[in-house]
């Protein structure tokens, strides 16, 4: 039996607004907490990001949601809003926000049966 719960992030608010603005001299996880915050949500960063040093950047008629989406592919992470949360977590480490390993299920063709969803 397989239990599937999904809830999508409400970009229709602020997020999805478009902004002026520049940057300079700051981490990522300051800009990522400054973004949560005018957006009332609320930041976890990871901790092998939120220290990388940005000497500059600008965010130009560019709503906070895609510019987001320019510093997660451009530091290798992820950035996703869940349950009132703003997550930018490195990409691919199975972790949770909180840091914890992510419980996985993994399926060996050896016990595959027929029927199933997954060719492993």
């Amino acid at each position: 039996m397989v239990t599937i719960r999904a809830r999508s992030a409400d970009f229709r608010g602020t997020l999805n607004s478009r902004r002026e603005g520049s940057w300079h001299d700051i981490t990522l996880g300051a800009i990522v907490e400054a973004i949560a915050s005018r957006n009332r949500l609320e930041a976890s960063v990871a901790p092998s990001l939120a220290g990388i040093k940005i000497p500059h950047i600008d965010q130009s008629q560019e709503s906070d949601a895609k510019f987001l989406t320019r510093l997660a592919e451009r530091n290798g992470g992820e950035v996703s809003v869940k349950m009132g949360k703003l997550l930018f977590l490195k990409a691919g480490q199975g972790v949770t926000a909180s840091g914890k390993k992510n419980p996985a299920d993994y399926h060996h063709p050896q016990r595959r049966r027929p029927s199933s969803f997954c060719d492993c």
